[in-house]
Formats: structure tokens, C-alpha cells, sequence
């Protein structure tokens, strides 16, 4: 009988034991953990853009979400002839200086008020359409931290 109650009371300690420790660890609430992703994914953004800058100075690129597009005007291999504008997306709003960090919505070579837009039809991959002076300029995604097999 002695031993029957030493069992139970050595399984009932166990189950708290591993309630106590299984409870004990970090727990990250998920808006914050989605707050950590996002703040990561910005700054791979940024440091892909400073690369790109380092690596051509003149480099004519643009910033969206936590995305980086480059103009695909010397690009000979697209045809941009059939794209046609859709949705307006945002408007630039930064113009890139020499040592800033990369921001959303910031350009090297459009000017600030530029309206971006998405293309009409969907496309075989991510590009943006800018309008400058009543003149579409095609710009492609080059790199994506979420699907990061820049192009």
C-alpha cells in the first residue's frame, strides 16, 4: 500500500514538474513576433539596396513594402509595350541621398509625387509601373525578403 501512494505521489510531482517547465519558457506574444519579422525583412531591404547602390551608383531603383524594383528600361529581354497601368499603389515620397538608409516609398531617379502603379493584368513577375511626365516606366521586383531568390 506504502508504495501505490509513493507512485502517486512521485507521478502527480512529474506532471506538475513538466506542467511548471513546460510553462516556463519565453513566450513571445505574435503580434510582436510579426513586428520582429517585419522590422528584419526592412532591414534586408535596406541592405540589399545599399548593395545594389555600392555595386552601380546610378542604379535606378525604387522601394515598396519590403521590396526593392529596378527600372526595366535597359532590360532588353522584356517587353514592356503590353503592360498597361492599374491600380494606384502610392505616390514616392523620398528621393534617395548618398549615405541614407534606403526607406519605403523612396526613389534614386523619380522624382517626389511620382504615382506607382500595379499593372492592369497580372504579369509572370512582380513589376511596378511609375508615371513620370505622362510616360509609363516599367519597374521590376529584383528582391523580396519573403521569397528571396533575387533575380
Amino acid at each position: 500500500m506504502d508504495y501505490m501512494k509513493t507512485l502517486k505521489v512521485v507521478i502527480c510531482l512529474s506532471f506538475l514538474l513538466l506542467s511548471l517547465v513546460g510553462c516556463s519558457g519565453q513566450q513571445t506574444n505574435p503580434k510582436e513576433q510579426g513586428a520582429n519579422q517585419m522590422n528584419q525583412f526592412y532591414k534586408e531591404m535596406q541592405e540589399k539596396a545599399t548593395e545594389i547602390l555600392k555595386e552601380n551608383k546610378n542604379a535606378d531603383i525604387l522601394a515598396h513594402g519590403d521590396s526593392i524594383y529596378m527600372n526595366a528600361k535597359h532590360i532588353e529581354q522584356m517587353d514592356n509595350s503590353n503592360i498597361k497601368t492599374g491600380e494606384k499603389l502610392f505616390d514616392i515620397n523620398l528621393t534617395y541621398k548618398k549615405g541614407e538608409p534606403f526607406e519605403q516609398g523612396m526613389a534614386t531617379k523619380l522624382p517626389v509625387g511620382t504615382e506607382v502603379y500595379l499593372p492592369a493584368e497580372k504579369q509572370e513577375r512582380p513589376i511596378l509601373i511609375a508615371v513620370v511626365n505622362g510616360k509609363e516606366e516599367v519597374y521590376f521586383e529584383i528582391f523580396n525578403p519573403i521569397n528571396n531568390d533575387s533575380k
